[in-house]
């Protein structure tokens, strides 16, 4: 794996900065409930606070099965694709604990030895689900994210992001008996115990890790849903097995074209298969579309 210098963070603030630039105006904390249709072409956005903003043409790169139910509406996209859509396998998402540790980044360099480290403790595929162990974590691989000096520690200490798969469901919603519920401490309890189980794995290849703690934050795939509205907490959008996924099955892998007249998808949901790279590709794709223009042709710096 790649990371730009900073983390992602860096990354987003580029593209933020860029879009200020170039005269756009950027509406963080405001979330849109409704693209409203009119006279069967995408007229407008409807946010949370009943605002509406109209538009020529809409973006949308949200999560793809919001989008043909509770976004547009019923009855926008054909029924047998609402459907598809709708029962389509997404892909897996992540348990992820976040360390601030009583380490110099060289040291940890030293024993990582990149950026991006992978722990298997057997060849066993373990994908869990609802009806997984309690234990099913001590069971999983663990993967390691260090960014070295780029990091946000203080001076001789380091950040350290340990992640493995996950799923929303499990355990009744990690003992939260549902998604939209207040967090119970039962929950945080499961939090901060998958959260150790994730530093005992990782302990295989850095020894000693637990007693170097002096920060611990932890997001489950209810964190994932709750942040970014991904449906489930998923981490790619549709399913990365091509007999499942409902992106594969499109023409040209991709669903970047809609039904709906003005209105274009972009992100992980549009582009088999998903991910960081595809998801950025994908915004490329969009504009090309936006612009009257073929989907691979160049893009202009200043749009």
């Amino acid at each position: 794996y790649w990371y730009p210098v900073g983390g992602m963070q860096k990354f987003h603030d580029s593209l933020a900065e860029n879009l200020k630039n170039l005269g756009g105006d950027l509406r963080c904390n405001t979330r849109v409930e409704k693209i409203e249709v009119k006279n069967g072409k995408a007229a407008g956005v409807r946010t949370s606070s009943g605002e509406f903003i109209e538009a020529d043409q809409i973006i949308y790169a949200g999560d793809y099965k919001a989008l043909v139910s509770t976004i547009v509406g019923e009855g926008i996209f054909p029924a047998r694709q609402t459907e598809r859509f709708q029962k389509a396998k997404l892909t897996e998402s992540l348990f992820a604990t976040y360390l601030g540790v009583n380490l110099p980044p060289e040291e940890l360099q030293k024993k990582l030895q990149a950026h991006h480290t992978f722990w298997f403790p057997n060849y066993e595929v373990i994908f869990p689900d609802a009806e997984s162990s309690p234990d099913v974590h001590q069971k999983m691989w663990v993967t390691a994210n260090f960014f070295g000096e780029a990091g946000f520690a203080p001076a001789g200490k380091s950040t350290l992001v340990l992640q493995t798969y996950s799923a929303a469901s499990w355990q009744n919603f990690w003992q939260n008996g549902s998604y939209d519920r207040p967090r119970t401490e039962a929950y945080r309890r499961m939090k901060e115990q998958v959260s150790r189980e994730l530093v005992a794995l990782a302990e295989n290849f850095l020894p000693g890790l637990s007693s170097q703690i002096d920060f611990m934050e932890a997001g489950t795939p209810l964190s994932i849903q709750r942040f970014s509205l991904n449906s489930e907490g998923s981490s790619g959008g549709w399913c990365y097995d091509d007999r499942l996924s409902a992106v594969f099955k499109a023409p040209f892998l991709n669903t970047l074209k809609t039904p709906v007249p003005n209105l274009i998808a972009a992100g992980h949901y549009t582009v088999w298969p998903g991910g960081v790279i595809s998801a950025a590709l994908s915004g490329r794709f969009a504009a090309n579309i936006a612009l009257g223009k073929g989907i691979l042709a160049p893009l202009s710096v200043n749009i």
